[in-house]
């Protein structure tokens, strides 16, 4: 009997819920990323030596910054942009003053995490992956 219900209790453990390794958190969060791909209206973009100095970056304090780079018919340039941010269950709200500007979903891929900043007026998605 002492074995069965050891045997019961393995099982159950085993078969837990998982649901915490696809939840995100500030900790694997906090760090630079780098642009891998981009779309618009479900087309890839060929992305630019500029394009790829884009950068997005979490701090532990929930200040993020974006570094984004623009490269019309001059030499490429960095403009930084600070917001904050704030984590749901699903995706990562993007603020300023309390007003949700966008939003960036993300896929955890084995022990890689994939951002995808996503704009509604464009249609348009960014893939980051860790720096």
């Amino acid at each position: 009997m002492k074995k069965l219900l050891i045997l019961l209790i393995a099982i159950f453990l085993s078969c837990s819920s998982d649901d915490d390794t696809n939840n995100i958190t500030i900790e694997n969060l906090t760090g630079e990323w780098i642009v891998q791909s981009r779309t618009v209206n479900d087309f890839d973009i060929d992305l630019s030596e500029c394009d790829l100095k884009e950068k997005i970056i979490f701090k532990s304090n929930t200040n993020f910054t974006r570094q984004k780079s623009y490269s019309d018919n001059a030499p490429c340039s960095i403009v930084e942009e600070d917001y904050n941010y704030t984590l749901d269950d699903t995706v990562i709200n993007i603020e300023n003053k309390g007003t949700t500007l966008f939003y960036i979903g993300y896929v955890k891929n084995n022990n890689t995490i994939e951002l995808v900043m996503r704009s509604d007026d464009l249609r348009s998605s960014t893939i980051f992956i860790r720096e």
